[in-house]
């Protein structure tokens, strides 16, 4: 199954996801430093992107690049606080 970046359903948050050999990894969801013009710029950008959706999330393919800055890495390889900086 391929890794992809996507949006929670519900209440705000944007999964991001990491590169590492080549390959996409989830490494958490951003909460924090989402302004409504980048929330809308996203959600316009995503109508073209998407690739599916479940019960919780809609996932995008992986295109879109920002810049997180986050505390540390948990033990278990999730951002821990991140916080959006921009794209």
């Amino acid at each position: 199954m391929r890794s992809s970046t996507g949006y929670r359903k519900q209440e705000p948050g944007w999964l991001i996801a990491v590169e590492e050999g080549g390959r996409l990894r989830l490494s958490g969801v951003v909460k924090l430093g989402i302004g409504p013009k980048d929330r809308k710029a996203l959600y316009e950008v995503a109508q073209l992107i998407q690739t599916h959706e479940d019960r919780k999330f809609v996932h995008l393919e992986p295109r879109i690049h920002c810049k997180v800055k986050y505390k540390l890495w948990t033990h278990a390889g999730y951002l821990r606080e991140p916080v959006f900086q921009g794209f």
